[in-house]
């Protein structure tokens, strides 16, 4: 039964991976755009991973992708748990 329900819903999942693939580029891609260029001597960079993402990224876009992220998993469960009657 997972197969077949998988099997129809794989367009779901591709989109649902591939949206979450772009938020990671974009957050990714912001953090890159806001490093210093050039690094001091005796300097360390402390500003890494996910959590200078808050820091950098302006918060409406982290808003924004954080509830398109929500709404996807949760229309995607909804419709996983009562699928339409056509």
């Amino acid at each position: 039964m997972i197969p077949q329900m998988t099997r129809y819903a794989q367009w779901l999942i591709i989109a649902l991976a591939a949206g979450v693939g772009l938020v990671a580029v974009t957050c990714l891609t912001f953090v890159m755009l806001k490093r210093p260029r050039v690094m001091r001597d005796g300097e360390i960079d402390t500003q890494t991973g996910w959590r200078s993402v808050a820091r950098y990224m302006p918060w409406v876009l982290i808003l924004t992708y954080g509830g398109m992220l929500l709404y996807g998993l949760i229309y995607a469960v909804i419709r996983f748990i009562s699928p339409p009657n056509w």
